[in-house]
């Protein structure tokens, strides 16, 4: 969970937040599982939901990591920086993490169903 899941670079500072949104899909999943066979789609739920995002977080890490650092020629203004950081956040820090959950579940249920 979190980095350990993850292993982001550490320019979002998301760690523990990614540790805490894996831990709020993991538990809705299991409160759902009534048998052992229940547990393979019930991973296979959360892997599908939690990858993209945790993908998304390392690769706009480094990126973030980069233009920070002054790294990337094509963002050397500082004040441009500055004022770009949270835009490129707004993708991290909107996500309804309810809603992720849930659809994870729904997923869950589907896949239950098809075994």
């Amino acid at each position: 969970m979190g980095d350990a899941a993850h292993a982001p670079t550490p320019f979002h500072g998301q760690g523990a937040g990614q540790a805490t949104e894996d831990a709020l899909t993991i538990s809705d999943l299991f409160a759902e599982v009534k048998n052992v066979q229940d547990i393979p789609p019930a991973f296979a739920a959360y892997d599908k939901v939690r990858r993209p995002r945790g993908n998304k977080n390392v690769t706009t890490s480094r990126t973030s990591g980069i233009i920070g650092s002054l790294l990337d020629p094509s963002h050397t203004d500082v004040v441009e920086i500055a004022t770009g950081f949270a835009p490129r956040m707004m993708w991290l820090w909107s996500k309804d993490m309810k809603e992720q959950s849930q659809e994870a579940v729904n997923l869950f249920r589907q896949f239950r169903s098809e075994t």
